[in-house]
């Protein structure tokens, strides 16, 4: 189980790093195995200084729910969204689960 966690955790990784290249408003992805954490970020407007951005995070979470993907947030500011698959989790279902955030990501826009 341990090591389906790594194989699958660098697939979730690897497939995610791609998604969010393409908007500015996810400002980290980090994590270790299949426990990857997403921080959503605002600009600050002038200074290009990013701030955590919980409405965001909130948008999000329901835009991944209505392409039926459940998902934690946390963080001092909640705007950390939290990635947990189960340790036995199928390639097939870290896809799909990459697909609904990236479908998340799109219903939001790029800004």
């Amino acid at each position: 189980m341990q090591g389906n966690a790594l194989d699958m955790g660098k697939r979730l990784k690897s497939g995610l790093e791609e998604v969010v290249s393409t908007t500015s408003w996810i400002g980290d992805l980090r994590g270790r195995g299949l426990m990857v954490a997403l921080e959503i970020v605002g600009t600050d407007s002038g200074s290009g200084n990013t701030e955590p951005y919980p409405e965001r995070a909130a948008e999000f979470l329901e835009a991944c729910k209505d392409h039926g993907l459940l998902l934690g947030k946390g963080g001092a500011y909640g705007n950390v969204i939290r990635i947990t698959p189960m340790l036995n989790a199928t390639a097939s279902e870290i896809d799909e689960g990459i697909e609904a955030i990236s479908a998340a990501i799109k219903a939001i826009g790029s800004s």
